[in-house]
């Protein structure tokens, strides 16, 4: 295995002496420190920031105070970091960062929607998200309940009074998107929402039935005001109550063409001829935003409600309406981990249940190493963050090693084989939600398992893992056994900053990427 990387470079990208890294590494490593203490005690007062501006100050490998010169300077064998354009390809390529040219390879494609809303529950007040942004919608509001005969098996309803399912993903609305749902209006109030992007005081965009006119619509606005300029496509299609039917719509960012389909039959497109803005709020089932309140409530049901950061093409809206896939496509350029105005990268990758990745050239018998990525996620299914298997499939695979992965408790287990099963597990869970920074290592200091920057649990006694030749998987790999196994091996999340190291890093080091992620 071939273990390199570029060298750290300052703010001018020159080449770092050694004498002057190590000092900024000890300068970098004691704020870090100092960070994680002053998080511990108080949270509001983590957020400082660092800048090599001056070469007095010059606090970060020669670079910002970034996650990715934190990384860098630690040399990573492999380094992706999520930013792909989504593909619709069977494979396609997953960029390194690392500086060694080691792309790797989606297995599958990664235009698949964010949130994908099934509805399929019928009780309880949590909508499962089925694509990899894993973003549950939360039933709100003393109505908002369920109906057994949806589109396909129960579905979201409101018979009276108010309301609706709040979403936990969003989809960027100052470029492409799709929207779409099933719908079954039983009111024939003035205007109901079933879909919308909602911002401060109203909504980017609303897919609504008209009940003055008896037809859908969709309508986006120009500003996030109390009353904005709107632009609107009302559908040809009659929306008769006690129907089902399924409703889409599209924006097109390049020519601000927004378009809307009725059972796939295009009803019209209208220019927005605006400056489009996005809403940071997310989506809504339901009803929509207005005035700073919530508006337009629906009355009836509705179901397999989609988002896509894209336009689909009239094909693809027309295949969702048979019935598409059961089972989304990964979909990339989500919402990624890291913020601050000193980092590079936006977005993550989110990952379902069929598919992951891969850098398809072999290595053998990587020892030491350190294994370090974020991940987000809800519910118990867990999966496979990154390991070490035996074939570029991965899926069945008898030589399965070096696995860092959610298990069945929403914990992370790091686990590894070197004639017996090893393995740690970390103390707290990570399935509620938010980012989480999960690293692992294997080397003289034993097993390792960091979870935010922390060290949670160790194994002094075991310092190797299995001799063999495989390959780094990303999302999903064989588990077969180690313990607490997740109810799927492939991840249902999202995942970012993926990283594989050739060494064994410091755990000041594991502490530092922590603290650059904000």
């Amino acid at each position: 295995m071939t273990h390199g990387g570029t060298p750290p470079v300052d703010g001018h990208g020159r080449a770092m002496m050694p004498s002057r890294r190590t000092a900024v590494r000890r300068l970098f490593v004691l704020l870090a420190a100092l960070a994680l203490v002053t998080f511990a005690a108080d949270p509001v007062t983590a957020a400082f920031s660092a800048t090599t501006r001056n070469l007095a100050n010059s606090l970060a490998m020669g670079t910002d105070f970034s996650y990715y010169g934190a990384v860098r300077a630690d040399s990573p064998t492999l380094y992706y970091r999520g930013e792909d354009a989504q593909s619709s390809s069977a494979t396609s390529t997953m960029a390194d960062s690392s500086g060694g040219g080691r792309s790797g390879t989606y297995n599958g494609r990664t235009d698949g929607a964010a949130p994908w809303l099934k509805f399929d529950e019928g009780s309880g007040s949590t909508a499962a998200d089925a694509s990899g942004a894993a973003a549950p919608a939360t039933l709100t509001g003393a109505n908002a309940g369920w109906n057994a005969t949806g589109q396909y098996g129960s579905a979201f309803a409101v018979t009276s009074g108010t309301g609706y399912a709040l979403g936990a993903a969003r989809v960027a609305t100052d470029t492409d998107w799709t929207a779409m749902a099933w719908v079954y209006a039983t009111a024939d109030n003035a205007t109901m929402a079933a879909v919308a992007q909602v911002g401060t005081d109203s909504s980017a965009f609303m897919i609504k039935r008209d009940g003055g006119v008896d037809r859908f619509m969709v309508v986006t606005t120009r500003t996030d005001a109390d009353s904005p300029t709107v632009d609107q496509v009302v559908g040809t299609t009659a929306a008769n109550l006690n129907t089902w039917y399924h409703v889409a719509a599209t924006y097109v960012d390049s020519t601000n063409t927004v378009t809307l389909y009725v059972d796939a039959s295009g009803n019209g497109s209208v220019n927005t001829k605006s400056a489009d803005w996005d809403a940071t709020t997310n989506v809504v089932v339901g009803r929509s935003k207005w005035a700073s309140a919530l508006a337009d409530q629906w009355i009836g049901r509705i179901d397999d409600v989609r988002v896509y950061p894209r336009a689909l093409s009239a094909g693809e809206i027309t295949s969702a309406r048979a019935g598409g896939t059961t089972v989304s496509p990964s979909t990339s350029r989500l919402d990624g981990a890291l913020s601050g105005s000193d980092q590079a990268s936006t977005y993550g990758v989110g990952f379902t249940a069929a598919n992951g990745a891969y850098y398809g050239t072999s290595s053998s018998n990587p020892n030491p190493f350190t294994l370090e990525c974020f991940v987000r996620l809800t519910g118990t299914a867990g999966g496979t963050l990154i390991g070490f298997s035996g074939s570029t499939t991965g899926a069945s695979d008898a030589n399965h090693d070096r696995v860092l992965y959610v298990d069945s408790g929403g914990r992370v287990t790091f686990g590894v084989n070197n004639g017996s099963i090893k393995t740690v597990r970390s103390a707290g869970t990570v399935n509620d939600g938010a980012w989480h920074h999960v690293a692992a290592s294997l080397g003289a200091s034993g097993m390792k398992l960091y979870v935010d920057g922390t060290l949670t649990a160790t194994d002094a006694a075991t310092t190797t893992a299995a001799n063999f030749t495989g390959y780094w998987r990303f999302a999903g790999m064989s588990l077969t056994g180690f313990t607490n196994l997740p109810t799927s091996n492939y991840l249902i999340g999202t995942l970012d900053e993926a990283a594989v190291y050739p060494t064994q890093l410091p755990d000041a080091d594991i502490g530092l990427h922590y603290v650059a992620r904000n």
